[in-house]
């Protein structure tokens, strides 16, 4: 996985070598010298034990680690972090999975690592050979993240950790998949439709309007033109597939099912939306084909319902560990 880094401010980074030394212990390497954002360093004395998970003691020095990686990296390797409680929580998620992923014997060659920074700094658009010009590189990571590169590289190393974790534990996995729900996914990605939308907060406005553009339909055009700039409340989709329909707008699949009926031109709704509802505009659609789901359609449909299935037994796997690791905080959240 490669994405873009973040800067990360308004925190202490301990640079050292995350380690997990020993059964049943966590304990980082000797960290090197203190990196901090800031003109004046104030020393202060700070608890050694950050918490616990599996009655095991977390060192404070790999809470900080697995802070800073989840901050310097933020949404490219998970879910966008927006907050610090957001922060705090992938900490200790991190934190209880690379214990288990040491637990397991999890071992990042360092091939893995050099193709992650390779990746990274090309969609960084870098103009230098990192592994032949090593200061270069050492001054990228300074000027980029405020970190030694020594620490980055640890950083990614953790995160690959966890990922191939992930991997081995969801590919562990083996759901049923019948020809039906491979039919079923396929006529979800290939039904298509284009429709202009306006979303409004209440269910009675959306049925009052609804009701008017349906008598006046130039009403339709009129406030679309008026108000074709807020997004937030006017909106024309393109033409996307009912899963981004469901997904991205949450729109019921039985009233996609019923638009997929209606002839270009057609109101319908309002539908509840992920925020409000909509009366919908069909401006054009493409029904599946299900003639057209031939053999190796069949068989790349079974594999990526297979692999959604996966996914939903990794995330009960995950919720499972999580609550397993019994997680005693001691360490203030932001500190």
């Amino acid at each position: 996985m490669c994405g873009s880094v973040r800067r990360f401010h308004k925190a202490l980074l301990v640079p050292m070598l995350w380690g997990i030394l020993g059964v049943g212990c966590l304990k980082a390497a000797e960290p090197q010298e203190e990196v901090v954002q800031a003109e004046e360093i104030v020393q202060v004395e700070r608890p050694t034990v950050a918490g616990r998970i599996f009655d095991v003691d977390v060192s404070m020095d790999n809470y900080l680690f697995a802070r800073a990686a989840a901050a310097v990296f933020g949404g490219s390797w998970g879910s966008p972090i927006q907050t610090p409680e957001e922060l705090e929580e992938r900490t200790w998620e991190d934190l209880i999975l690379s214990y288990e992923a040491f637990r397991r014997g999890v071992v990042v060659p360092q091939e893995k690592v050099d193709e992650e920074i390779g990746k990274l700094l090309k969609a960084e658009k870098v103009a230098f050979d990192w592994k032949q010009d090593r200061p270069a590189f050492e001054a990228w990571v300074k000027g980029r993240v405020g970190e030694p590169a020594v620490l980055f590289e640890n950083q990614l190393k953790h995160l690959i950790q966890l990922k191939m974790l992930r991997d081995e534990v969801r590919e562990s996995f083996e759901p049923e998949v019948s020809e039906e729900e491979a039919l079923a996914k396929y006529i979800t990605e290939y039904n298509s439709l284009e429709l202009q939308m306006v979303r409004f907060d209440t269910l009675a406005e959306a049925e009052a309007y609804a009701a008017k553009v349906k008598k006046q339909p130039k009403v339709w055009e009129r406030d679309f033109k008026r108000n074709e700039k807020n997004k937030d409340y006017i909106k024309t989709t393109g033409f996307v597939s009912f899963e981004w329909l469901l997904d991205a707008w949450k729109v019921p699949r039985n009233d996609l099912d019923a638009m997929l009926k209606l002839e270009g031109g057609a109101f319908y709704g309002p539908t509840p939306l992920y925020k409000g509802y909509a009366v919908h505009k069909v401006l054009q659609k493409r029904p599946a084909v299900p003639e057209e789901f031939d053999e190796k359609k069949k068989e790349q449909y079974l594999e990526r319902v297979k692999t959604i299935k996966q996914f939903k037994e990794l995330e009960k796997w995950q919720e499972q560990l999580f609550e397993l690791a019994d997680k005693e905080v001691y360490v203030k959240s932001g500190r």
